[in-house]
């Protein structure tokens, strides 16, 4: 048996049926796709398929002569059908929009803690900048202890605003400043401490004091003359300056090792001397107020 069926969408499908009068083997087929298979089936039967999303019957019942089969769409329980998943999609939408509030719920609890967390963080920095806002600066007078190789352990003592001597100890592994200056006994530099508790203290390599400088520009000024005796003395400080404008202490540390290799000194050398004085605005500014003096 076949039959033409168009389907609730406007779509041309063709139902067939293949059955075995005398051992009840059955198959129904729509277009090339089976959709059913049963056997022995020699007494009245239904069977009920999709097509597209109408449910369709195929009828099987006993006749006088064979069978009589009939094909068509139960549109009866095709409402009930509709109706029922419906049913439940009302209950999976109000599934979803549970879960949908309470991860909304967990998001927005999450955001809240995270934000929290990131507003206690920013209070203990404020707390932390406030409380050192309360340290005293001092001078610390530096005594460097040599051990393997170029470290060197500093010892610094410095005296409170109250008249109190207090001391303490860094190691330098390079023996120089993060600048890249050598560390000598007698150096002096700034220490903050706590005003009501000295022995928590800082040194800071990188704020020489006032004295300090000018120890480290009479060392790297008598390093240059010697190895450039062509330049006058004026000349020398004036290329000091620049080189303190440009790069900082770090400038001066490059003059100071103008001698030693990279092997010998990997971060201030004669390549960085090269590239700091040939570099434009350093040949610049030595044309326009060294050449002159």
């Amino acid at each position: 048996m076949a039959w033409k069926y168009i389907s609730s969408e406007g779509k041309t499908y063709y139902v067939g049926l293949f059955h075995s009068e005398k051992d009840g083997n059955l198959v129904i087929y729509c277009g090339s796709n089976i959709v059913h298979i049963d056997f022995n089936v020699l007494e009245a039967s239904t069977f009920s398929f999709l097509i597209d999303d109408d449910l369709c019957e195929v009828v099987v019942e006993p006749a006088k002569t064979g069978f009589s089969y009939q094909f068509f769409a139960n549109r009866e329980k095709e409402a009930e059908r509709k109706a029922e998943r419906k049913k439940l999609d009302r209950k999976y939408l109000k599934q979803t929009i549970i879960f949908g509030a309470i991860f909304i719920l967990v998001i927005i609890g999450g955001t809240i803690l995270v934000v929290s967390q990131y507003r206690e963080n920013i209070r203990q920095r404020e707390m932390e900048i406030a409380r050192s806002a309360y340290k005293s600066i001092a001078t610390a007078v530096v005594e460097v202890e040599e051990q393997t190789g170029d470290t060197v352990i500093a010892y610094y003592r410095f005296l409170t605003n109250e008249g109190g001597e207090f001391s303490n100890a860094v190691l330098l592994p390079t023996g120089k400043t993060p600048a890249g200056l050598p560390v000598e006994d007698g150096d002096e530099f700034t220490v903050f401490y706590t005003e009501d508790r000295p022995n928590d203290n800082s040194l800071k390599w990188s704020m020489p004091v006032t004295a300090q400088l000018e120890r480290y520009r009479s060392r790297v000024t008598e390093r240059h003359a010697s190895l450039h005796p062509d330049l006058t003395a004026q000349q020398v400080n004036c290329q000091l300056d620049i080189a303190l404008q440009l790069k900082g202490l770090e400038g001066w540390a490059d003059f100071y090792f103008q001698h030693a290799t990279p092997e010998e000194n990997p971060f201030n050398n004669n390549l960085t001397y090269k590239r700091l004085v040939r570099d434009v605005p350093f040949k610049q500014a030595v044309e326009k107020a060294c050449l002159l003096r």
